[in-house]
């Protein structure tokens, strides 16, 4: 997930089998929300250094929308590594 635009986020990569791809986040996808929090009271640099911080197994609740329609998914946190 990368790319910013305007105040959502868009998903630009998403890593086959990773947590968001099981999670149902396509690349496409706008998102609007972390854990309840609107995008545009977000920086994304400081959202993904603290997803890397955030414990593996953690839920994040996102607020998507794909096209034309919003649904929230929850992605369960792992090691990539």
């Amino acid at each position: 997930m990368d790319g910013l635009t305007g105040s959502s986020f868009a998903v630009v990569d998403v890593i086959p089998k990773g947590p968001a791809d099981e999670a149902g986040v396509r690349v496409g996808d706008t998102i609007l929300a972390i854990d309840g929090r609107s995008t545009s009271e977000l920086d994304l640099p400081e959202v993904r250094e603290q997803m890397r911080r955030r414990p593996v197994g953690d839920h994040v609740k996102l607020l998507l929308e794909s096209n034309g329609k919003r649904h929230t998914v929850v992605v369960t946190l792992r090691d990539l590594a």
